[in-house]
């Protein structure tokens, strides 16, 4: 499944659950917390929504949440032992990722990452 992430000027970012998932883990592990995200506007008054970032609803990443998450991917790519936190994100045996964590950890590119942080750093953004 893929992530759609849409700014307020149209432009999207788009990734797969699971690396979208892996920089949401990196970006806690580097000072990011979550404030949950914005009801999706098609759903009812009355629908309850948990501010979950891991499903394409339409729900909405604030402003100073993006850019917060911007800033520990930031943090996290200067990290001299980014290999290694990337290693603890992916390799962490709760996570049970399997061979995909390999794949991942071969396919891990620093100007993707950078793309994501400049998506993040322009503000509110809506995941579909």
């Amino acid at each position: 499944m893929g992530m759609d992430l849409i700014s307020k000027s149209g432009e999207a970012f788009d990734l797969s659950a699971t690396w979208w998932w892996f920089y949401r883990a990196l970006a806690e592990l580097h000072g990011w917390k979550p404030i949950g995200t914005g009801k999706p506007e098609h759903l009812a008054d009355n629908v309850r929504w948990d501010g979950m970032y891991d499903s394409c609803d339409g729900q909405i990443v604030k402003k100073e949440d993006a850019e917060a998450l911007g800033h520990a991917l930031t943090k996290a790519i200067a990290n001299p032992n980014l290999s290694e936190v990337i290693d603890q994100v992916l390799f962490d045996p709760q996570n049970q990722l399997g061979e995909t964590a390999d794949i991942m950890k071969a396919e891990f590119e620093l100007e993707f990452t950078l793309q994501l942080i400049e998506f993040c750093n322009f503000g509110e953004f809506q995941i579909d």
